[in-house]
């Protein structure tokens, strides 16, 4: 990745939200025991690992992972990262370059608002290469791994769109549909927005953790009629709600819960304490809403190169989701899953002043964007 100039981040919001929200700081305080624990009985200074790849053998997955091989020979984790729960939580303590955006807010047919942010970095032709992004649940404009995105499209001069969907970076939810797993419609309009703002750029996408199930399950419905020419996801595995909400921990639902009704706790009268208790109590088909939303009921449709990235210490997201995704690979040669043992939930978080995800990602979407 080319050489980069740091500033000092100082990241008060983010200590903010840890604060005030009760999940997040448990996750916060198992990540500084993590950091002591490893301080005093660590017996390597660094985590070295190859990441296990699956795929088909095919020339397409083949010609991508040679192109790759750069940022997939070696993962190596130092010693005061190498806990779960620390790789999940410093990340956002880290100094980052903040990128600018400018809001467009878009309105659904049903009255809902949604938001595509743009960076603002001065990029100015209409065929420069464009980044979609899904953001992961409770994200917003001070979201680490939004600016860490920033960066790379900021010195590769490619476009960088971030599509909030209803219910972030707003103050309440508007419209007759609640926000959903899958935001499949608000999701369409989005991604055709963007197109028809700029028909002649090749665009990519790239979901953190629930936005990883968006994009898996948009492009899984779009198939070949996708504006997007390849994918990337992160920590959200499996993508299969079906299965992967009843398994998750308790400490997972106290902080997804959490994000969920930050800013709408007055939807519910009684307080859920599981995501599942949450989603049964808006939607009476529970099970028929998590298959409609659920990316892995699509995996056989996606047409173009898709890549999912995912560690096995993740806390967030079970291994029984991680699973779905490796078994996706036997039916559609289009997936290809790159596994680590450490990571945590959108971690990888390395000795370098950048994640590991960040140069596997760049590797990826600088492959995609040169093909004719």
């Amino acid at each position: 990745m080319p050489a980069r100039t740091y500033r000092s981040y100082r990241p008060y919001r983010t200590l903010q939200r840890i604060y005030m929200n009760k999940g997040i700081y448990k996750f916060f305080l198992l990540g500084v025991c993590e950091r002591v624990r490893d301080a005093m009985f660590a017996v390597s200074r660094f985590h070295h690992e190859k990441p296990v790849i699956f795929r088909q053998s095919v020339e397409g997955n083949s010609d991508i992972l040679r192109s790759c091989q750069r940022s997939l020979v070696r993962l190596s984790i130092p010693w005061q990262f190498q806990g779960a729960y620390a790789q999940s939580v410093f990340p956002s303590c880290s100094p980052f370059l903040r990128t600018t955006f400018t809001k467009e807010t878009l309105w659904a047919p049903d009255g809902g608002r949604h938001t595509l942010a743009w960076s603002t970095h001065g990029v100015d032709a209409d065929d420069t290469p464009i980044l979609f992004c899904a953001h992961g649940m409770g994200a917003s404009l001070d979201s680490h791994y939004i600016h860490r995105l920033g960066e790379l499209c900021s010195l590769k001069s490619w476009r960088m769109v971030v599509h909030f969907r209803r219910g972030h970076e707003a103050p309440v939810v508007e419209g007759a549909a609640l926000p959903t797993h899958g935001a499949s419609d608000d999701t369409d309009q989005a991604v055709e927005h963007v197109h028809k703002r700029y028909p002649s750029a090749k665009k990519v996408a790239v979901g953190f953790s629930a936005g990883g199930n968006v994009i898996a399950l948009h492009q899984g419905l779009k198939g070949d009629a996708s504006r997007f020419v390849g994918a990337m996801v992160m920590s959200a595995s499996g993508c299969d709600y079906e299965d992967g909400t009843p398994a998750l921990s308790s400490l997972a639902n106290e902080v997804l819960v959490s994000f969920m009704l930050n800013s709408h706790r007055d939807l519910l009268r009684a307080r859920p304490r599981t995501l599942l208790e949450l989603d049964s109590s808006l939607y009476p088909d529970v099970h028929g809403y998590y298959a409609a939303n659920s990316g892995c009921t699509h995996f056989h449709g996606i047409a173009r190169p898709f890549l999912s990235l995912s560690a096995m210490d993740d806390p967030l997201v079970p291994a029984i989701m991680i699973q779905k995704v490796i078994d996706a690979v036997l039916i559609n040669e289009n997936i290809i899953v790159v596994q680590t043992q450490k990571g945590g939930h959108m971690g990888w978080h390395t000795a370098a002043p950048h994640p590991w995800w960040l140069d596997v990602l760049e590797d990826y979407f600088t492959t995609l964007l040169s093909k004719d």
